[in-house]
């Protein structure tokens, strides 16, 4: 396909819709990072604010996706198109100004997966150590781990 006058406005507005995505993907990570803070800290009116600030940057990025669908629907013909595949769609070299917001979002949106991963594994740790509780709290001793012997076998041998 060339890159027309047609393409390089469909760039050009596919361009600004990933500079708002990486925005919103900027406010995930702030609110993400909020989150594990509070979490932290045990600030539950920090956790409902986090959660809340994800909710609203999730939704618009949302809103944002479907934007960029009917752009590559109008600027390839379909609107599922992976953006690092556009290149094969162009006999010319795509504008520099697209393919740094494209690198852009791919990074951050990177970034924000691991923040969330790691979000993840300290919220799974705290519902063990509350599970941990809970059941020392019902029987009385406080479970061992996977390899740990417990108290009272360490006093019996």
């Amino acid at each position: 396909m060339d890159l027309d006058g047609a393409a390089l406005r469909g760039f050009a507005d596919l361009t600004l819709a990933l500079e708002r995505e990486c925005r919103l993907i900027g406010e995930l990570y702030s609110a993400v990072l909020r989150q594990r803070e509070a979490v932290a800290g045990s600030d539950v009116s920090g956790v409902e604010s986090s959660i809340r600030l994800a909710s609203r940057a999730l939704l618009t990025l949302q809103e944002t996706q479907r934007y960029r669908a009917a752009l590559l629907q109008r600027l390839v013909g379909d609107p599922a198109q992976p953006l690092a595949d556009l290149d094969t769609h162009f006999d010319a070299a795509l504008p520099e100004s697209f393919l740094a917001a494209r690198r852009r979002v791919q990074s951050a949106a990177a970034e924000v997966a691991e923040e969330v991963w790691r979000n993840q594994e300290m919220l799974l740790a705290a519902l063990r150590e509350r599970d941990a509780l809970l059941r020392e709290l019902l029987t009385g001793s406080r479970p061992t781990a996977p390899g740990e012997t417990s108290p009272a076998a360490t006093a019996e041998g």
